[in-house]
């Protein structure tokens, strides 16, 4: 069984998923990594997702904002 903790899941991350009206999206499909971290906010440490295209970061938000498929 996967924990269920986005941090502590192992299983690969192929999308994230915005709760908009225009479906805006990242999924590896479309030639992106998507990885979970922790960044580190006052007093813990907060999951954030990492989006890379061509070995670049092209973006980073709270896992909170979005969804997310494996």
């Amino acid at each position: 069984m996967e924990d269920s903790r986005i941090l502590k899941d192992t299983r690969e991350i192929i999308g994230v998923y915005f709760n908009d009206l225009e479906g805006s999206c990242y999924a590896v499909d479309y030639g992106y990594k998507i990885t979970a971290y922790p960044e580190p906010r006052e007093y813990c440490h907060v999951a954030f997702i990492e989006v890379e295209k061509d070995g670049k970061i092209v973006s980073r938000f709270p896992a909170t904002m979005v969804q997310i498929a494996y």
